[in-house]
């Protein structure tokens, strides 16, 4: 029953990761702010790298290899922990653009004040 269970909740998790990014990818195509980009394609890449990274694993723990004096879980948790540096990292650098595209006034709402039609006041 457990890899079942375990079957079901990556399926989950996978499915919420990626409604998460396509509201990204709306977001920038409503916005076409640098930092809602910066912050998709990071969150993108990373993904990407913790793949890479977990098959890397595999390989290595398959082979029951050791890599110098560093054992297989030892240097995927290293990988592992310098590519969530990173993912923080460029997220931040990303909100600190959208922060300072939100203070130049990009993300004002440009309806015409003297259109015709229902007050929404």
């Amino acid at each position: 029953m457990e890899p079942l269970v375990n079957f079901f909740l990556r399926s989950i998790t996978l499915i919420f990761q990626l409604v998460f990014m396509a509201c990204f990818l709306f977001l920038y195509i409503k916005t076409k702010s640098n930092g809602v980009i910066l912050i998709w394609i990071t969150l993108l890449i990373g993904k990407i790298l913790h793949w890479l990274t977990f098959r890397l694993y595999l390989n290595v723990f398959s082979n029951n290899s050791r890599i110098g004096s560093i054992s297989p879980i030892e240097l995927f948790s290293i990988a592992n922990h310098i590519i969530g540096w990173l993912i923080l990292l460029l997220s931040s650098c990303g909100i600190i653009i959208i922060y300072n595209e939100w203070k130049q006034g990009k993300f004002q709402n440009t309806l015409p004040i003297d259109k015709p039609g229902i007050d929404l006041r």
